[in-house]
């Protein structure tokens, strides 16, 4: 199953964004930070298929904070959600490869299309990547059979 770690600073919008997972039966565990610094905390420790982080708060920001992440390499995807509509805000989520960015008060429906379209991309990078993992795995038997084969005729002449 797919984790999500939520970040925003007011304890009402994470339970927001946590009821409507539960409510729509979103296939997500959820976890929640109250701020970039414990998000970037917790990310050092767990791993997380999806950020989705408020823009504005308090020390660390969700900018600042999916730097952080992009600096550490972490394959997540991220959402932002924010009360601003600034274009410098929005500029710099898309410079960051942010999924989205969907403004406050969320709207139910723009909700779950932005979080389902990223579940659905999670789980086909997923099924891409095992595929990869499988087919490496068969080359790398068919490598290990054709060094036998050709020490074997080696060997017997």
């Amino acid at each position: 199953m797919l984790t999500m770690l939520i970040i925003d600073d007011e304890p009402f919008e994470r339970d927001g964004v946590k009821f409507l997972i539960e409510k729509y039966n979103l296939e997500l565990v959820t976890y929640e930070a109250d701020s970039g610094e414990n998000a970037l905390e917790f990310l050092k420790h767990n791993q997380v298929d999806i950020l989705f982080t408020d823009i504005r708060m308090k020390g660390m920001d969700g900018l600042q904070l999916a730097e952080k992440v992009r600096e550490m390499q972490l394959p997540m995807k991220v959402i932002f959600m924010s009360a601003y509509g600034e274009f410098e805000y929005a500029q710099r989520a898309i410079d960051l490869k942010a999924i989205r960015y969907i403004l406050k008060p969320v709207q139910v429906e723009e909700f779950l299309i932005v979080v389902s379209q990223v579940i659905q991309l999670c789980e086909e990078e997923r099924k891409a990547k095992a595929q990869q993992e499988r087919m490496e795995v068969a080359y790398r038997n068919e490598v290990h059979y054709e060094k036998q084969k050709l020490l074997s005729k080696l060997i017997l002449g």
